[in-house]
């Protein structure tokens, strides 16, 4: 399977699973995504990817974690809950996610809902195996640090 195959599936896959219930999608999965799909498997194992962190990103992360830790804790363990989610869908499905530039199809922004507004991380797909984090930002915020 080339590349474009490859993104392709990718991104039918994670359109698919946030539109239909599950068992139409692994129905659609096998007869459109796969070439052989008399031996998929449900235990197949996925194609995952590994997200790194930037330096930056990482000292984001100790900035949103802290701000919140000093008015709330519960609220702060809840955000990086739903931060490692959003890191979680992201190694599975990183081109589901807008793009940030027109001209640059790898680099991209992931939404991460949370309370009334929530958080946005950039980030860049490398290669076919490799995420890197570049930033994250609460959405209120006006841009990345």
């Amino acid at each position: 399977m080339n590349d474009a195959d490859f993104k392709v599936r990718l991104l039918l896959a994670a359109w698919l699973r946030v539109t239909m219930p599950e068992n139409r999608v692994n129905t659609i999965l096998l007869r459109m995504c796969w070439k052989n799909w008399t031996t998929y498997s449900p235990f197949q194992k996925k194609m995952s990817y590994n997200v790194r962190y930037t330096k930056a990103a990482k000292e984001d992360l100790q900035r949103l974690y802290i701000f919140l830790l000093n008015h709330d804790q519960k609220m702060a363990r809840r955000a990086r809950e739903a931060i490692a989610k959003g890191m979680d869908f992201l190694s599975d499905f990183p081109f589901a996610c807008r793009k940030a530039k027109l001209d640059n199809p790898f680099l991209r922004e992931m939404l991460i809902s949370f309370g009334a507004s929530g958080y946005v991380v950039l980030y860049e797909i490398e290669d076919k195996k490799t995420v890197t984090i570049l930033a994250i930002r609460h959405q209120l915020e006006e841009d990345y640090h």
